[in-house]
């Protein structure tokens, strides 16, 4: 982090759910000799003169951590701001004035798919040895290829009538082809993954009580609350404002 204000603020949020190091400037010797690797890296947008992108390229350049999900603070929320750090390399840009719920949850979520994939290749290392270059290989290509669908899925979450078609046109891929690569990797079809990755997010926002129904509706692209409740109860048999309720009347935990 350049930013010694913002960087405390950061290791104090998000210390409750994860174990936090601190680099003032990136160290990578010590991110590939300590016993236990990160399960993620943030990196800020300028750090001691050094442009963000490049620190993430140095990253995953180096093969012991070139695996670990990488999260690129940026200045500004725009397409032309993303399209410029395109080659960096990053599993994931986020706005540094982002809402701290949403970091929190995209951390868990690289930090997931992250762990699951390293699960894959452990059980490969210890059954198909002969075949743990290409696994190895397949293994870093599906984190990649779910990284930049879930970046996708983020950047249009407000976006009323996204369609797989729309997203398979930026994936660079045919509906088939991006049919059988979600199925492979995350075990659901692309329309189920979606509505999943909505959901979650779904209630995420409601747990944290900043947002009114109508408004998360909106800012997950539908159309009014009302579809959105009929859709969150499908999915969860529970509607917004039971699962709203739900939360208040649960016992407070002491941790």
């Amino acid at each position: 982090m350049a930013d010694n204000r913002f960087g405390d603020y950061l290791k104090t949020a998000l210390s409750g759910e994860f174990d936090i190091l601190l680099q003032k400037k990136l160290d990578i010797p010590a991110l590939t000799t300590i016993n236990k690797k990160p399960d993620a890296i943030i990196i800020d947008e300028n750090v001691d003169g050094t442009c963000g992108d490049e620190l993430c390229l140095r990253i995953k350049t180096e093969e012991t951590i070139a695996a670990i999900p990488v999260i690129l603070l940026i200045e500004y929320n725009d397409n032309k701001s993303y399209i410029s750090h395109a080659a960096s390399k990053a599993d994931r840009l986020e706005p540094r004035t982002t809402d701290i719920y949403r970091l929190r949850t995209d951390i868990r979520m690289l930090i997931n798919s992250y762990l699951f994939l390293a699960k894959r290749t452990n059980r490969m290392l210890a059954n198909t040895t002969h075949m743990l270059p290409e696994a190895m290989e397949k293994d870093e290509d599906n984190l990649i290829f779910i990284n930049k669908v879930r970046e996708l899925l983020e950047n249009n979450l407000s976006t009323e009538g996204y369609t797989i078609d729309m997203l398979c046109s930026t994936m660079g891929m045919s509906r088939t082809v991006f049919y059988h690569k979600i199925k492979e990797v995350t075990g659901r079809p692309p329309v189920e993954y979606m509505l999943t990755f909505k959901m979650e997010r779904a209630k995420m926002l409601l747990k944290s009580g900043r947002h009114s129904i109508a408004e998360i509706a909106d800012m997950l692209g539908y159309c009014d609350a009302k579809y959105f409740g009929r859709k969150f109860k499908d999915y969860y048999h529970i509607c917004p404002t039971g699962y709203l309720k739900k939360i208040e009347q649960a016992p407070a935990v002491n941790s």
